[in-house]
């Protein structure tokens, strides 16, 4: 179980947003949708709050500062065990409520970001919550040194806190880090802005892009907008990636790593696999996984499963259907999610182009955020969505290292497929399996060679514009992921938001798609796939060796269960 002061830097890192299940694929825009209808509504139960009803309030960072000191001064003059304890149950309270207000504004910010209020919100809860964490070391830190540092490890913090925070401890959040992520915070929010209304010029004319491209004709017509869209936005995007490579590595400078990389693994993620495991198992990917792609993968066949039009009524279905076929805490988190509002699957251009579950701590409630394309891959996002969100209902919100987290989302989109012969009939079932080892195939290679780029990228002593397009180029080359050679493919990096708000994050999907593949398999030979996925949701492990070991899973990064993986998709192409 994370405990309460190893949560600090990692939520400092996590002000970005918190998208752990955003949808694989790389990122294609849509257009508006006529859909009106709402999710289904039941009452909540008592003591439920739902989400329209939620309260939010800009964190109060006068009162927070008060507490603090009123704590660090008994602390100082050493003014009783007991009121230590009653005035860190306080910054704790004040704690999740700031988290809880970031939260809120996050989600309402994605719901619509062309709305300046919600993101005036989001931007002071960002700054809010950089103070509140800097604030929070510093209580730590007077926690480990005081005479009650050893009683508050065995009775409030948990093992391991005072090797974190004991007397010879030093802060991590110096001046010149705290500033550096203000720095990085600020480029996050142009960066949103900039994508909140996105235009391309045509014919001389400047037209809103999604509108633009959701009403074209044909493929050309398809391309010139997308053409235009990068001749526009992979110079604006470049330079503020530029910029935000610049304050990153400055971050790991500052904290003493030697590469952002190894910054991220360590203190970003929660990783227990080191950088050069993971350029390992990149390896493993490309010598095994990338021939069954090339052998199977073919994008019209991809397109023509996916073609039929799919409404948010349909997908509502879908997830009643799984969450009735898969039953116990996983229909209790479905109805938990329907009686208090906690999804938005409308397909709309004014939400943020992505999916995500996210948790509302003062709540105790996970929400699920999509912004569907209208197609059979919606019914993939939610499922994925909803693997998430069930987790974190069940846990209650416990931590989990990213690589971890994803295997809930990636096995929960497989469990779903034996769930869905009334919905869909037997036809459709054998269609969003098929596209369904598509999404996981596509996201194995795919993420690994977005995972490679990154890792070149961020190598570059001096970055330019000019060597990132170069690197993206000889990257989808490289896995054969352009074969008609478009030119345009070299910019296609600014379609991935995770490369601008969550650096280094892309290989956690192909590491958490090899432990899901693993229990798929299993669920096909003797049905044991939900009690797979729930021994994982139970175990107390941060990290997803840990965690796979204690469940009785394969260490999904070795060579040797790459090799396995690409036999198993072989097999069922």
């Amino acid at each position: 179980m994370k405990k309460k002061f190893t949560a600090v830097i990692a939520s400092m890192l996590a002000l970005l947003l918190l998208c752990a299940g955003a949808s694989p694929e790389v990122l294609i825009e849509r257009g508006s949708s006529q859909l009106t209808a709402e999710e289904p509504v039941m009452e909540p139960a008592e003591g439920e709050v739902r989400f329209a009803d939620m309260v939010y309030e800009r964190p109060d960072m006068e009162r927070f500062r008060a507490c603090a000191d009123r704590l660090i001064q008994t602390l100082n003059d050493q003014g009783g065990y007991r009121r230590t304890v009653e005035l860190l149950d306080e910054i704790f309270t004040l704690y999740r409520r700031a988290d809880t207000a970031y939260t809120l504004a996050d989600i309402h910010n994605c719901l619509d970001l062309t709305d300046e209020a919600w993101a005036e919100e989001y931007a002071a809860c960002m700054s809010a919550i950089t103070e509140v964490n800097q604030i929070m070391e510093d209580v730590y830190l007077a926690c480990g040194a005081s005479p009650y540092g050893a009683r508050l490890e065995r009775e409030f913090f948990g093992e391991g806190f005072m090797a974190e925070y004991g007397e010879d401890a030093e802060s991590m959040l110096s001046e010149e880090y705290v500033a550096l992520l203000e720095a990085e915070n600020e480029l996050l929010m142009e960066y949103r802005n900039l994508m909140a209304e996105p235009t391309v010029t045509l014919d001389g004319a400047e037209r809103p892009y999604y509108e633009t491209l959701y009403n074209v004709e044909s493929a050309e017509e398809a391309d010139a907008v997308y053409h235009a869209y990068y001749e526009k936005y992979n110079p604006l995007l470049g330079e503020l990636y530029l910029r935000l490579i610049e304050v990153r590595k400055a971050q790991a400078a500052s904290l003493g790593y030697d590469s952002y990389g190894e910054m991220m693994y360590d203190i970003g993620f929660d990783r227990d696999y080191s950088v050069e495991d993971g350029q390992k198992f990149i390896e493993s990917v490309k010598r095994y996984v990338l021939p069954v792609y090339t052998r199977h993968m073919d994008a019209q066949r991809q397109a023509e499963l996916m073609e039929d039009f799919v409404s948010e009524e349909e997908l509502y279905r879908v997830l009643a259907a799984v969450a009735e076929g898969l039953g116990g805490e996983v229909k209790q988190a479905h109805d938990f999610m329907l009686r208090n509002g906690l999804s938005d699957l409308k397909m709309s251009d004014l939400k943020a182009n992505m999916s995500f579950q996210t948790y509302i701590s003062d709540y105790e409630a996970p929400f699920l955020f999509a912004n569907p394309y209208g197609d059979m891959d919606d019914m993939i996002t939610v499922t994925h969505e909803f693997g998430h969100f069930a987790e974190a209902y069940i846990s209650y919100g416990s931590y989990r290292s990213t690589d971890l987290a994803e295997v809930f989302s990636q096995t929960m989109q497989l469990l779903s497929l034996g769930q869905l012969d009334d919905v869909l009939g037997t036809e459709g079932v054998e269609r969003l399996r098929l596209l369904n080892l598509c999404n996981i195939l596509d996201t194995v290679v795919w993420q690994t060679a977005w995972a490679e780029f990154e890792a070149r990228v961020y190598a570059l002593p001096e970055p330019s514009l000019e060597q990132i397009n170069a690197i993206m180029a000889e990257v989808v080359d490289a896995y054969g992921l352009n074969p008609e050679g478009d030119p345009d493919y070299a910019c296609a990096w600014v379609d991935v938001p995770h490369f601008f708000e969550q650096p280094f994050y892309v290989i956690s999907y192909p590491v958490s798609a090899c432990c899901a593949l693993e229990i798929y398999e299993r669920e096909l030979e003797s049905g044991t796939g939900l009690s797979d996925y729930l021994r994982l949701v139970e175990s107390e492990e941060i990290g997803i060796l840990a965690a796979v070991e204690e469940a009785g899973l394969q260490n999904p990064i070795t060579e040797a269960r790459v090799r396995e993986i690409a036999a198993f998709l072989e097999d069922q192409f």
